[in-house]
């Protein structure tokens, strides 16, 4: 006999699509490789799966009522199948960290609000709106006003010349004209190619990555490749 009505499963999936697709908005907004339906999907079916160990668990409590003789024999762990949500979405949100060959690290805040997402559906599918509502609030918070406030961020820029170069000062002005601040420099030299790599920050609402790249490629001689992130 189940516990949940049709209303009752509707009402939980409906709590866990909405919340979620403010987190999954705001991650397709800026670009990020998990989503809205990324998103929508892993809190959706760990709302499936909470409301199905829910299930379980109460025909196991309604066969050992009806069969009192077998009590034992059958057993169910209410939590199981929820801990293996918790689990396993590590393995998805792995999928979305990149780490770049300078050894940058994106894709964790995303890899974070899969796992946040898979949270908001479990509780959902529990029953518990309060808390999923103002989680989801928190969590906007960290995503957005946070976001609003911290507007600097780190950018590495990988250059490699043809020929060792003694004065960057072309170099130099454009990074000056886009407000980058150094903070290292590494020089090597890999297979006849140099190799400089400058650390820096900068205002990231003034950072225009794609155009900062295609400016040194036409103004700084002896360019063999660039990468900046």
């Amino acid at each position: 006999m189940s516990t949940l009505n049709p209303q009752d499963v509707f009402l939980r999936l409906l709590v866990t699509v909405l919340c979620v697709s403010l987190i999954g908005f705001d991650r397709e907004r800026s670009g990020r490789s998990a989503g809205l339906r990324t998103h929508l999907i892993v809190a959706v079916s760990a709302c499936m799966i909470t409301l199905i160990q829910l299930e379980l668990t109460e025909s196991v409590i309604e066969f050992n009522r009806a069969n009192p003789d077998l009590l034992g024999i059958i057993s169910s762990d209410p939590s199981r199948l929820i801990a293996q949500i918790v689990s396993g979405i590590g393995f998805l949100g792995a999928g979305t960290i990149i780490i770049n060959r300078n050894a940058t690290v994106t894709g964790l805040t995303t890899a974070a609000t899969l796992w946040g997402s898979a949270a908001l559906g479990i509780g959902a599918g529990l029953g518990y709106f309060i808390i999923v509502i103002s989680s989801t609030i928190v969590m906007l918070f960290i995503l957005i006003a946070i976001n609003l406030m911290l507007t600097d961020r780190s950018y590495v820029l990988d250059i490699y010349f043809n020929e060792p170069r003694s004065k960057l000062k072309d170099l130099h002005d454009i990074i000056d004209r886009n407000h980058l601040k150094v903070k290292d420099i590494i020089i090597s030299t890999n297979s006849g190619s140099y190799h400089y790599q400058f650390k820096m920050t900068g205002d990231r609402r003034k950072i225009d990555v794609e155009a900062i790249t295609r400016t040194i490629w036409d103004e700084v001689a002896n360019v063999k490749s660039v990468t900046f992130v």
